[in-house]
């Protein structure tokens, strides 16, 4: 595993990267948009919202299998292999691990307490620690990193090859919230996406691409970082009261979340800015 792109591995420009990136595309939105899709007029017609929920949770693999498919596109299997063993790689830095796991939930559990002090009550928090094991590793796997992180990690090595940096990211965190888009209209237990307004998710999906998106490239294009980044934003709307479960309303806490997660890599940004790595605007995405 490397996190540096090497001259065998990484993908060459034009017709080749730009292939493999349709082939991203067409499969990681296809292959879940047709799965939700489906999911959403099997419960038109009556089927119970948690008995698809194992449905929904396959459809949200659609980008792993994506990006795979589509680094073998660009490359060949075995660098196929190699990408995915990027998600092993621990090696991204103590400040981008400790960004990576703690920035979101911390400031979750800080919009939680102002708002609970701003309402002259406590804190609560929605699980018991002893529950904090099962629920992290439970939305780490099954709850969208494991299934998306591959992904947007590839997807993020291609559009740094043609856009400057805020740009790729911009774009980035739109095309995250495009692809949740049928989720909004599903009504399926653990899933918030109903309760909160699509133009609301789509500000806030960019601004928590930022901050994960400054994480992946200042820790030279580490993929666990984006896993863990993701899983830290599932983890704080869990472990504290976020979204709330009211249809029609603003989703302010939510907001607040996004926004800090923005102002916060804004930060790091000007603290830290990412180091471009050697040789590359191509980006490694098989290394």
């Amino acid at each position: 595993m490397t996190t540096a792109a090497s001259t065998a591995d990484t993908a060459s420009p034009g017709e080749k990267s730009t292939r493999g990136l349709i082939v991203y595309l067409a499969v990681g939105f296809i292959g879940a948009w047709a799965v939700w899709i489906v999911c959403g007029l099997m419960a038109r017609h009556g089927t119970p919202g948690a008995a698809l929920v194992p449905a929904v949770i396959a459809g949200s693999f659609a980008p792993l299998v994506a990006s795979g498919l589509a680094v073998w596109r660009d490359r060949n299997a075995r660098a196929a292999l190699r990408f995915y063993l990027r998600g092993l790689d621990l090696r991204m830095g103590w400040p981008v691990l400790g960004v990576s796991l703690f920035a979101i939930p911390l400031l979750g559990v800080a919009v939680a307490a102002a708002c609970a002090a701003l309402a002259g009550k406590s804190l609560t928090f929605q699980m018991g620690w002893k529950d904090v094991p099962y629920a992290y590793a439970w939305l780490l796997i099954l709850g969208g990193p494991l299934a998306e992180e591959f992904g947007w990690s590839y997807l993020s090595d291609r559009l740094d090859e043609w856009l400057a940096p805020f740009s790729s990211n911009l774009l980035l965190g739109l095309i995250w919230a495009l692809w949740h888009l049928p989720l909004f209209f599903l009504v399926v237990p653990g899933l918030d996406q109903s309760l909160i307004p699509y133009p609301v998710f789509v500000v806030t999906a960019v601004c928590f691409r930022f901050l994960m998106a400054w994480c992946y490239h200042h820790g030279g294009r580490n993929i666990l970082s984006n896993l863990l980044a993701h899983n830290g934003m599932n983890f704080a709307l869990t472990l504290v009261p976020i979204v709330l479960p009211v249809h029609g309303t603003a989703q302010w806490r939510f907001v607040a979340l996004g926004v800090l997660s923005g102002l916060c890599a804004a930060v790091l940004y000007r603290l830290a800015p990412a180091a471009p790595l050697r040789g590359a605007a191509r980006a490694p995405a098989s290394s």
